[in-house]
């Protein structure tokens, strides 16, 4: 496990990623991003997928933030599947 700063654009959101927020939850979570930062790191694979934080990657973008803290993590695909749930 590793911590990185990664820029934004590198950050690939993971396909099979069960949530989804309503456009009300989005804001409230841009709001409080925006308010508070990032006080979770999102956590990636070295393909640079989020595995853990897709929403905040989303809101991340809605702020125009440009990088990231990040936790990188080293798993099989199943356990990468297994994470993010």
């Amino acid at each position: 496990m590793d911590f990185r700063k990664v820029k934004i654009g590198e950050l690939k959101p993971a396909p099979w990623n069960p949530r989804i927020m309503s456009g009300d939850e989005m804001r409230k979570l841009v709001k409080s991003l925006h308010e508070f930062g990032v006080v979770e790191p999102l956590v990636i694979n070295a393909d640079r997928m989020v595995l853990g934080g897709n929403q905040r990657l989303e809101a991340l973008k809605a702020l125009g933030i440009e990088q990231v803290d990040c936790i990188e993590v080293t798993l099989s695909p199943m356990k990468e599947k297994a994470l993010n749930l």
